[in-house]
């Protein structure tokens, strides 16, 4: 629902049928389908232009505001979200550029 030029999602998930867990998890078309849709989301989302490199979100960026606004409206924090931000300089900022981009889910298959 956009607002304001940003979207909101009002609930968190779409009602639905309850499901058997136990027999879904063994159900192999769902997987089938599901692998077809996010290779299909996958090829699709390498057609996406950005308009610029400057309209394209920047996690990097989004985390250094972060906690740039937690620094100056909540110092008392600094302390423990400082293992975060040392371990994001460590292990993440240096590598972020050279990871690939595309649609995805938040479902996670193993």
């Amino acid at each position: 629902m956009p607002v304001t030029g940003g979207l909101w999602q009002l609930v968190p998930f779409i009602d639905g049928v309850p499901l058997d867990r136990e027999k879904y998890l063994r159900e192999g078309w769902r997987a089938e389908l599901l692998s077809r849709f996010l290779i299909g989301l996958k090829q699709k989302s390498r057609e996406l232009p950005y308009f610029s490199p400057e309209d394209r979100f920047s996690i990097v960026a989004y985390i250094r505001m972060l906690f740039s606004r937690i620094e100056q409206h909540a110092p008392a924090l600094m302390p423990r979200v400082g293992r975060a931000i040392a371990f994001l300089e460590r292990e993440f900022m240096g590598v972020h550029d050279s990871l690939r981009s595309a649609f995805a889910t938040g479902i996670t298959i193993r």
